[in-house]
């Protein structure tokens, strides 16, 4: 199986899967007023952080292994998308300014 490790600010997550909220109302993804969509994941991998010219770290990550994060979804690389294959579907690849925050259950801008 092929290994992803992130460089620099990226981040690798796990997307949680949420089908529907106790109240049973799931909003598209997109759609007018939907411009960003959030959700929340755990994080399976992440970059040293930003580094400058030559090399030197100038940021450490805010996250680490194993958090539960919430994350804008407007700018994320899918990587099932990209032809990565089925292990990889419900992977992301995310910059560090995506990840909002830490949570600690999965949920989504989807569900009311």
């Amino acid at each position: 199986m092929l290994k992803i490790k992130p460089l620099n600010e990226w981040v690798l997550i796990r997307r949680d899967e949420i089908s529907e909220s106790s109240g049973g109302i799931v909003l598209p993804d997109q759609g007018p007023g939907r411009e960003e969509v959030w959700y929340t994941g755990i994080v399976l991998a992440v970059g040293p952080g930003r580094v400058d010219d030559k090399g030197k770290l100038l940021h450490e990550m805010a996250v680490k292994e194993g958090q539960r994060v919430i994350y804008l979804n407007a700018y994320v690389e899918r990587l099932y998308k990209y032809g990565f294959g089925k292990d990889f579907d419900g992977l992301v690849l995310a910059k560090i300014q995506d990840v909002i925050a830490e949570c600690d259950k999965p949920m989504n801008s989807r569900i009311l």
